[in-house]
């Protein structure tokens, strides 16, 4: 009898466990995610973006990017970021076969769908949903098929922008270094002053050596030749009459209006709006002249100041703090020696 008890329950044990293995199976990570060939980043020539169901294009002139219908000027920075993932997309694993899209904010109304672009053909295609919680992945799809997988690294903020959003915000891209001439024209007042190189003064050489040598008598590790390495000439900007304008003043103008970016653009139609301007700069290297014009903000409610420089064919909006640290050099090169006396 226990022979035949054991001749039943045996193949029971059997069956029990094939079924677990076989759900077990089923259940774990046993599949193979699709390859995703890189692709040469040079060779792309158009990016299209669309969200909520409108798209626009990102396209290729030259050495720099255009976006949208108007062609703006994009952002290189941000362009190169997209450009990155294009070229380095990874998966990571598979979340769903079950096309449930909304949850991952993958459906038509929140997706971000990109394509990339080799002249005619399509080097790219994925479409960008919500990222994880630990924004170091995100939840993408493929144009291959509707699965839904978890691909590296937070992606969503590098295509998340609108055409606006895209658009270089650098104002003027002069180089401080080579600008020779400047000139400030206000209602009140005008200045124009030029850069030139003087040779140093012997009491000029004196006082420096005589602070180098202090250093190196209180610190042993500073080694000094007998010879001061002074530079014979030095950098003075001058005016009318000869008259001297500090150096590093005029240095951290030209410094802010090469790193200067407006906080938007205003439509083309507004420039006749704004005819009458409070400053004007205007510098000059060897090879071209510059120009920024501020204006007062018809907008009442608004700090901000307006502009219209020469390198862009929209007014803009400078900020607040911008504006301020812009007005107040150029107040300070205004200003006459009697007036900073009176400081």
């Amino acid at each position: 009898m226990n022979f035949k008890k054991e001749y039943i329950i045996l193949p029971i044990i059997i069956i029990a466990l094939s079924v677990y293995l076989y759900v077990h199976k089923k259940d774990s990570t046993y599949y193979s995610l699709p390859e995703i060939k890189k692709t040469d980043i040079k060779n792309i020539s158009k990016i299209t973006i669309m969200r909520s169901g409108k798209n626009f294009e990102i396209v290729k002139n030259r050495d720099f990017w255009q976006d949208g219908e108007k062609k703006y000027r994009a952002d290189n920075e941000k362009i190169a970021g997209m450009l990155d993932i294009i070229k380095d997309l990874t998966l990571t694993s598979l979340i769903s076969e079950s096309k449930t899209y909304t949850r991952f904010d993958l459906d038509k109304n929140n997706r971000i769908a990109v394509k990339a672009w080799n002249k005619e053909k399509k080097a790219r295609e994925f479409s960008i949903g919500k990222s994880a919680p630990t924004y170091k992945h995100t939840y993408i799809t493929l144009k291959s098929n509707g699965n839904i997988y978890m691909a590296q690294g937070d992606l969503k903020r590098y295509f998340d922008y609108s055409v606006n959003q895209l658009r270089d915000k650098k104002i003027l891209t002069l180089t401080p270094d080579t600008i020779d001439k400047l000139s400030i024209l206000t209602d009140q007042d005008k200045i124009e002053i030029v850069k030139t190189s003087v040779k140093q003064t012997e009491e000029y050489k004196a006082k420096v050596k005589k602070l180098v040598d202090s250093i190196a008598k209180n610190n042993q590790q500073f080694k000094i030749k007998d010879k001061v390495n002074a530079d014979e000439f030095i950098t003075v900007w001058t005016g009318q009459d000869d008259k001297k304008t500090e150096t590093e003043t005029v240095t951290s103008l030209l410094k802010t209006m090469s790193n200067l970016e407006c906080s938007r653009y205003l439509e083309e139609k507004d420039i006749k709006i704004y005819l009458k301007p409070l400053n004007t700069i205007k510098c000059s290297d060897k090879k071209r002249e510059y120009s920024l014009k501020i204006f007062k903000n018809i907008n009442k409610e608004s700090k901000e100041l307006v502009g219209i420089s020469s390198e862009k064919k929209y007014p803009f909006l400078i900020s607040e703090y911008s504006g301020e640290n812009l007005i107040k050099l150029m107040d300070k090169i205004l200003s006459k020696p009697d007036d900073k006396k009176k400081e």
